[in-house]
C-alpha cells in the first residue's frame, strides 16, 4: 500500500461530514506546489493525524516512546559560563511570550509531531535582547525549495510557508541556511526522520504498519456497527418439511428487528413453532466463526504495531502475556532494552538539535549540553550500591568518579544536607568536598548502633 494513497477518511468538525483526505488539503497549496516551488509532502499529514487518534494501541505507543524521552526532566551539563547558563536556564522557563508555557510544554509537542508525522517544527527568532521558540504543527508546513538555474536543490530549502487550519499564511526563513539570526525575523527549524522518499520532509517508522493500523480501525467500526444494529449473530431460520406464510414472515422479521435488536436485548429467547406436522425449523449461525477471526485479527494488528514502534515492551501497552515466566525481572529487562535500543537514540538525536539550535540562537561558542534525565528503572538499593562504587574509585590525584554532590544531585535530593548528620565527620568516608576522605576504611558494611553516634545511643544499649 502507498503511503500517499491510503484511505482514511477526516471528518469535517465544521461541516459536520466526512470529507476525503484529498479535499482536506487547501487549494491554496495545491496551487503552490503547480506554480510557487513549493515541495509535495509524501504523504497526507491530516490522514496520519487522523489515525493517531483513532487505534488506541497506535496512540498509546506514540505517548510511551515520548513519555519516556522526556524522562525525568533535562538539564545542562555545561559547568562554566556562568552567567550565559543562568540565561539560558531562565529562557528555558520563560522560552516565549506565553505565560503558561515552558521548554517542557514545547519538546512534549514536538516530539508529539516528529512520532506522528516523522518530523518535527520549531519557530526560532530574536527580537531585540529577547530570544523565543515556539512550537509549529507539522501538518501545517511546506518546504519552498531553494532554486539554481530554475532547477530544485534537492534538500535545501529557501522558505518555509504556513498554512493554517483557517486559511491563514504565513512565511519563514530556514533556520539551517541562515549564517547569522537578524533581529526581528522568523525562522523555521525542522527535525526529520530520514526516508528515500523525499529530500526534504521525513515519514514515520510506523508507516511499515500502516494497514494493520487501519483494519483495527475498521474492525472497531464493525464492531460498533454490530452492536448498534443486531447485537447478535447473523442467522439464517431454516424450515423443512413445510413453508412460511407471509403474514409469519413478517412477524418474524419484525420481532426479530425489534424486540431482539440492541445490546440491552442480548440473551433473549426467542420461541418459533408451527402447526405443520411434519415440519422441522433450525436456526443456524452464519458469523460466529468469522466474529472470532476478528478478534485475533485485531491482535495480530495490535502486536505489529507494537513490533514497528519499537518494540515496545507488552506490559507498557496494558498486555498481559500468559506464557511470561520471568515476572518483575524480565519486565526489567524488556523496559531496559527498549531504552537502550530505541529511547537512547532518540533521545540524542533530540539533544543535538536543541543544543545545537540554542548555539546558534543564542550566539554561543561552546555546547551548553542539554541532555534529558532518564527514568529510573533500578531499584533505590540498587542506586546505593552503584553510586558507593562509584565514590571508592578513584584516580591519582584523588578524585572520585563521583562526589557526594554529584550523587545528591542524581537521586534528587538537595546539595546542602539539612539537620544532624548521623556519622562523625571526622570517620567520615568522604572529605568536606565531597571527594573520597584516603584516611578511612571505607568497606562495604553495617555499621554497629555505637559506632554510629555512641552518645547520642546510650540509653539505647543500657536502658537502665
Amino acid at each position: 500500500m502507498d503511503a500517499k494513497d491510503f484511505n482514511v477518511v477526516v471528518y469535517d468538525t465544521v461541516l459536520n461530514e466526512v470529507i476525503k483526505t484529498t479535499n482536506a488539503i487547501p487549494n491554496d497549496v495545491k496551487s503552490m506546489i503547480k506554480n510557487e516551488n513549493v515541495v509535495e509532502r509524501p504523504t497526507n499529514m491530516f490522514s496520519l493525524a487522523d489515525l493517531a487518534d483513532m487505534d488506541p494501541t497506535h496512540r498509546a505507543a506514540i505517548e510511551i516512546k515520548k513519555n519516556i524521552i522526556l524522562g525525568r526532566g533535562w538539564k545542562f551539563l555545561e559547568s562554566g559560563h556562568k552567567n550565559k547558563m543562568k540565561e539560558l536556564e531562565r529562557f528555558m522557563l520563560d522560552p516565549n511570550d506565553d505565560f503558561s508555557e515552558t521548554i517542557d510544554d514545547i519538546l512534549d509537542k514536538f516530539i508529539d509531531d516528529k512520532e506522528i508525522f516523522g518530523m518535527g517544527y520549531l519557530e526560532c527568532a530574536k527580537i531585540g535582547d529577547k530570544k523565543v521558540i515556539y512550537h509549529l504543527p507539522a501538518r501545517d508546513l511546506y518546504a519552498k525549495a531553494l532554486t539554481n538555474g530554475g532547477k530544485l536543490v534537492a534538500g535545501k530549502v529557501a522558505k518555509w510557508i504556513q498554512i493554517s487550519p483557517d486559511s491563514t499564511k504565513q512565511e519563514f526563513l530556514d533556520f539551517n541556511t541562515t549564517k547569522k539570526i537578524s533581529n526581528g525575523t522568523h525562522y523555521v527549524v525542522q527535525l526529520k526522520n530520514y526516508t528515500s522518499k523525499s529530500s526534504f520532509y521525513g515519514l514515520p517508522r510506523y508507516i511499515a504498519a500502516i494497514s494493520a493500523i487501519i483494519e483495527n480501525i475498521y474492525i472497531k467500526e464493525y464492531g460498533m456497527a454490530f452492536f448498534k444494529n443486531d447485537a447478535r449473530p447473523a442467522v439464517a431460520i431454516l424450515m423443512t418439511g413445510g413453508v412460511w406464510g407471509d403474514a409469519q414472515k413478517k412477524a418474524i422479521m419484525e420481532y426479530l428487528g425489534t424486540e431482539l435488536k440492541g445490546a440491552s436485548n442480548s440473551h433473549k429467547l426467542l420461541v418459533l413453532h408451527t402447526d405443520e406436522k411434519d415440519a422441522e425449523i433450525e436456526i443456524k449461525e452464519l458469523s460466529k466463526t468469522m466474529d472470532g477471526n476478528f478478534l485475533a485479527e485485531t491482535e495480530k494488528n495490535r502486536d505489529e504495531i507494537a513490533r514497528v514502534h519499537g518494540p515496545i515492551p507488552p506490559k507498557l501497552l496494558g498486555i498481559s502475556e500468559g506464557s511470561g515466566i520471568g515476572g518483575g525481572g524480565e519486565s526489567i529487562g524488556e523496559l531496559k532494552t527498549f531504552i537502550e535500543v530505541v529511547i537512547n537514540k532518540k533521545q540524542k538525536e533530540i539533544e543535538n538539535f536543541i543544543n545545537k539550535v540554542l548555539m546558534k540562537l543564542f550566539e554561543l561558542d561552546f555546547n551548553p549540553q542539554f541532555k534529558f534525565q532518564n527514568i529510573d528503572i533500578t531499584s533505590p538499593k540498587d542506586d546505593a550500591i552503584i553510586h558507593s562504587m562509584y565514590a571508592k574509585i578513584i584516580d591519582k590525584s584523588g578524585k572520585s568518579v563521583m562526589t557526594v554532590d554529584e550523587i545528591r544531585e542524581d537521586i534528587d535530593m538537595p546539595i546542602e544536607a539539612k539537620g544532624e548528620y548521623m556519622a562523625d565527620p571526622k570517620n567520615s568516608p568522604t572529605d568536606s568536598r565531597g571527594g573520597t576522605n584516603l584516611d578511612t576504611d571505607t568497606e562495604d558494611k553495617p555499621d554497629d548502633i555505637t559506632s554510629i553516634n555512641p552518645d547520642k545511643n546510650k540509653d539505647v544499649e543500657n536502658p537502665e
